[in-house]
């Protein structure tokens, strides 16, 4: 799960958000305390289609976007909603609104700008493939300008390597 609002460079804008997290491995409610300031939106797989993701975006007032998984159900009390899983019932109640379910759920990514989360899979795919997926530094300090320097390079090949188009 990744609080996100990147603009490239997207590798050094990771860093910042590295930083902020402490690039630990946690579950998701430790994240987001992790996080100072307003977050407007986290944004997962459907692996995070969980009460505890929904809660934890609900108490810092985001957005959770997290796509329902086949089998999600609405809740099942109507009188004792739980306010922070209206999110996932409208999720669930558009993506099985008749229809094509695949192209509803096309529409939701493209709605609440999923893509964005795949940007940021393929920014660290690319980094763990170049430069592995273990920190050689000891120290925090020392792991920073590690990430910082690696985040240099694979925006250094991003600007080498990316086309400049132009409308004929």
């Amino acid at each position: 799960m990744l609080n996100i609002s990147l603009k490239p460079p997207y590798a050094t804008s990771l860093v910042r958000w590295c930083e902020r997290v402490g690039y630990v491995r946690a579950d998701s409610t430790r994240l987001l305390d992790q996080i100072t300031g307003d977050i407007v939106q986290v944004t997962g797989d459907g692996a995070y289609d969980k009460k505890g993701c929904y809660q934890a975006a609900y108490k810092r007032n985001a957005k959770a976007i997290f796509p329902p998984q086949h089998n999600a159900a609405l809740q099942r009390n109507k009188f004792n909603k739980n306010p922070a899983l209206t999110q996932r019932d409208n999720s669930i109640l558009f993506i099985n609104s008749g229809g094509d379910r695949q192209e509803n759920l096309r529409q939701w990514k493209q709605k609440h700008n999923y893509h964005r989360r795949s940007l940021v899979e393929t920014m660290m795919s690319r980094m763990k493939t170049i430069f592995g997926d273990q920190m050689r530094s000891k120290t925090f300090e020392n792991q920073r300008t590690d990430l910082l320097i690696r985040c240099y390079a694979i925006n250094k090949m991003n600007q080498l390597g990316l086309p400049v188009s132009e409308i004929v």
